[in-house]
């Protein structure tokens, strides 16, 4: 079994042996300088992959497994026998400005001639390829301000910057002004000390709940817009769909082109490809001229012979070749969620019948169906959507939150030998995060956990949730993800990430340069990295546990807003290591409140909490 985690995509096949590239002076142990050939019972017929990609780090390359049988139970031997008769595969090309589709996807440039003999170039997309998918995944771009602000007025929630580091909401109830709210720290400061945005908004960011949030008057929002348009862009980055029926954005379809001779498809000087992966003859549909004007925009540069998706506007137009494209059927993305994902089954049509889990990605449903503990969510957090799902009929007793739909499923899934009855998963960040009723939650008992990734990345939201809720608890994966720990994949640490914990660490500068001299597959460097990286994690959850001795002993809101921002700066590309002070303090008050819980309640110690 192979799986491409790139494009999600499953093949069986055959190993057929390795072949490595060593020359001389490098190193035979590298898994780069070697590669494993596999034939394949598809029309892919064959796969070279390297070493380096094969089951090291799952989110980016491939992951093989034994298996001697399919998902259905066939055997992959009779597989091949079965797949001989395949002599055409349908696939999908760009045409026209190829440089431009470039920008958006990636695929192979060929030369190929059409069903009247003219030599063609284009871009020949994967044989996975499904545009109407990839649209859906696309940011919906405004193209003008006053559309931004009408859909903000109109139908109300968010719209963020291009980069998504800005959020732009529209006024609610109990306010007429709107609201933007940028990441803190270097993060958004391009946008909360921007003098120009400054001056269009006419007034000044100011912390709120761990966000550095401004209030626009409505007479000052489209002078707002027009200036983030310009500089940032603005998309709807949440409720796609909502915001491609407000600008009458319709995803292309694709059609099938019938009686025509096949298209001899060929890559600079080589050969024609052989029967078994040509593809269907294609018909590039021009652009209508009268469709210039007062079309509806499209989030990708598509044109299509439907006329329903334009260029947006100051950019080239991509024609799209018009092919068969099969989108994925709710049968294969079972197959990838219960094969591959390895989640329980009964688990996964569950899901799929509350409409969580489709053919193609996952689905929404407002906060303001969910109840914790009579806990509602506030008037801006109750419109607002996104992947949750509850387990048990019990009142709610915990949250988890991961930082996708699928680590969600996954955490769920590890977690069902434990009991779950009364537990809420949560597969959002950032603003999609209803912090407001989940800090209300954790005052009356509940329990919050941030599950996110076991990366610098996740660390660092997980900690910048935790001045917003500080009540919140750390939960990390043993893996580098929930999905990787499911499916019991390794992680990979990479020699920049090592160098990085060795700098956290406070390692001396010939250390750190050695790293860099090294291969980390070298025993002697495995072991160093190894005890390196349990160091790093004791002392990132020193951190964690002195934020919660220091909670739990009420400290004030500015020390523990203090802790949160030596974690950040313990996670950052280069990491600010803790102070001599810090590392003094932390002692203090974990012992301080260790011996609280072991003497009685009001017996004192002399520790002053309150001087940040």
């Amino acid at each position: 079994l192979i799986s491409d985690r790139k494009s999600g995509s499953v093949h069986y096949g055959v190993i057929e042996g390795y072949s490595n590239r060593t020359l001389e002076k490098t190193n035979p142990a590298l898994p780069s300088n070697w590669k494993v050939n596999i034939l394949v019972a598809d029309s892919v017929r064959r796969m070279t992959l390297p070493m380096s990609q094969v089951n090291q780090n799952y989110e980016i390359g491939f992951y093989v497994s034994p298996t001697e049988t399919t998902w259905q139970g066939k055997n992959i031997y009779e597989l091949f026998d079965e797949r001989q008769s395949l002599s055409r595969e349908v696939r999908q090309i760009f045409s026209g400005n190829v440089l431009r589709a470039f920008e958006k996807f990636s695929g192979r440039l060929v030369n190929y001639s059409d069903s009247d003999g003219n030599l063609q170039q284009g871009m020949l997309m994967g044989h996975d390829f499904d545009l109407a998918k990839r649209l859906e995944q696309e940011p919906v771009v405004f193209p003008t301000a006053a559309k931004a602000k009408a859909y903000l007025d109109e139908i109300g929630g968010a719209l963020t910057t291009g980069d998504t580091d800005l959020t732009i909401h529209a006024p609610n109830r109990s306010q007429e002004a709107y609201v933007l709210s940028a990441y803190p720290g270097k993060q958004g400061a391009k946008y909360h000390s921007d003098e120009g945005l400054l001056s269009a908004i006419d007034s000044e960011f100011v912390s709120v709940g761990g966000w550095m949030k401004a209030a626009v008057a409505p007479e000052r929002m489209l002078q707002t817009l027009d200036y983030l348009l310009e500089n940032s862009g603005i998309v709807a980055d949440q409720s796609k769909e909502r915001a491609r029926q407000f600008l009458g954005i319709q995803i292309p379809t694709t059609r099938e082109i019938l009686n025509a001779a096949s298209a001899e498809v060929f890559q600079g000087d080589e050969p024609p490809l052989e029967p078994e992966t040509r593809i269907e003859p294609t018909d590039l549909m021009e652009p209508d001229p009268e469709s210039e004007v007062e079309q509806p925009e499209s989030s990708v540069p598509v044109e299509h012979n439907t006329a329903t998706a334009q260029a947006p506007e100051k950019t080239s137009v991509v024609q799209f070749a018009s092919v068969q494209a099969l989108p994925p059927t709710w049968e294969e993305r079972r197959r990838e969620l219960i094969e591959v994902q390895l989640l329980p089954e009964k688990f996964v049509e569950a899901l799929h019948q509350l409409g969580l889990v489709k053919a193609q990605g996952y689905g929404d449903r407002p906060y303001s169906q969910l109840s914790l503990w009579g806990t509602t969510a506030g008037e801006e957090e109750r419109e607002c959507r996104s992947f949750w799902f509850q387990i048990g009929r019990e009142v709610p007793k915990r949250v988890l939150l991961a930082d996708s739909p699928i680590e969600a499923l996954s955490l769920s899934a590890l977690d069902r030998r434990e009991k779950q009855s009364g537990t809420v998963y949560m597969g959002s960040r950032g603003e999609a995060i209803p912090s407001q009723m989940l800090n209300a939650f954790a005052q009356q008992g509940g329990k919050v956990y941030v599950a996110y990734g076991n990366t610098a990345e996740g660390e660092r939201e997980a900690w910048q949730l935790a001045k917003v809720i500080p009540q919140v608890q750390r939960r990390r994966p043993l893996h580098q993800n929930w999905s990787m720990q499911l499916q019991n994949r390794p992680s990979q640490t990479q020699v920049q990430d090592w160098l990085r914990i060795a700098k956290a660490l406070e390692h001396s500068p010939r250390y750190q340069a050695r790293i860099q001299e090294v291969s980390p597959q070298v025993p002697d460097a495995k072991a160093a990295l190894e005890r390196d990286l349990r160091e790093f994690r004791k002392l990132q959850d020193s951190v964690w546990h002195w934020h919660a001795a220091a909670r739990d002993t009420k400290a004030n809101p500015r020390y523990l807003s203090g802790i949160a921002e030596i974690g950040i700066g313990l996670n950052e590309g280069e990491p600010k290591p803790l102070s001599q002070k810090a590392k003094e303090q932390m002692v203090q008050v974990i012992h301080y409140y260790a011996s609280l819980k072991a003497q009685t309640q009001g017996q004192e110690a002399g520790i002053d909490l309150e001087a940040g």
